[in-house]
């Protein structure tokens, strides 16, 4: 067991990994059964000191760990902070919900962990860097950001392994095409044709005998297609938007 708090800040625009990531360390709060005792959930809109304070310094029931889950503050704080050069930058401001964070946050108990998840995050954000600043041994903050074309490849045939399945090349790339980066719909649409093809690989076939061309296409995706080189997704994307 480990014999100090940490401090999680999982944030990018890759909400499918951060979520699992999440799950990983909702699993060391206790047996399912036991979760809502030792869990603590709290959005931006309903952050306060006290009521985070309240869920954090308790001791976990029959668990190693308690969790106290954070979504958006991040993003919140960032939004309520004036821009330089106006009036409010030059004066005195109500630091928000977040006032007296930081301290907190270093005395937690060790038996307590805090997790911050937020969307993308710009570089300069100011509690995100008063959380780096908690020192490695205190803080972990890590970035999921969406996969790349690249990337994706990789990622779905790791994901159908973990299934129990296989999954050729041309099947690879018919699912990216037909469904795009979107993780939750690829892991949901592997689930199916795992079991649709249990026994052997998945091929190209099976992709678009199963899988609903629920992409949709956007001229964004076009432009991005051009600009990156991608010139059959490129002619993908102009057939569905014509």
């Amino acid at each position: 067991a480990r014999c100090a708090a940490l401090i999680y800040v999982f944030h990018g625009d890759d909400d499918f990994s951060s979520s699992e990531a999440l799950g990983t360390l909702l699993e060391a709060s206790g047996p399912p059964e036991l979760r809502e005792s030792n869990v603590t959930h709290l959005s931006a809109g309903e952050f306060s000191i006290n009521r985070f304070g309240s869920a954090a310094m308790v001791v976990p029931f029959l668990a190693e760990r308690r969790v106290v889950v954070v979504r958006g503050l991040l993003a919140a704080s960032e939004a309520q902070r004036p821009r330089r050069g106006t009036r409010q930058a030059n004066a005195a401001r109500d630091p928000g919900p977040a006032a007296g964070l930081e301290p907190l946050l270093s005395e937690l108990p060790p038996t307590t962990d805090a997790v911050f998840l937020e969307g993308k995050l710009p570089a300069g954000n100011a509690l995100l860097a008063t959380i780096r600043g908690l020192g490695p041994g205190k803080a972990d903050v890590r970035e999921f950001a969406q996969l790349r074309r690249d990337s994706l490849a990789g990622w779905v045939r790791e994901r159908a392994s973990q299934k129990g399945a296989e999954i050729d090349g041309a099947a690879v790339t018919e699912l990216a095409e037909v469904v795009g980066a979107n993780l939750w719909a690829i892991d949901g649409e592997l689930e199916k044709l795992t079991i649709y093809c249990s026994g052997r690989a998945i091929t190209k076939e099976d992709v678009a005998a199963l899988v609903s061309g629920s992409r949709e296409a956007s001229v964004f995706e076009l432009v991005d297609a051009i600009m990156d080189g991608h010139l059959d997704v490129a002619q993908g994307a102009t057939e569905r938007l014509m």
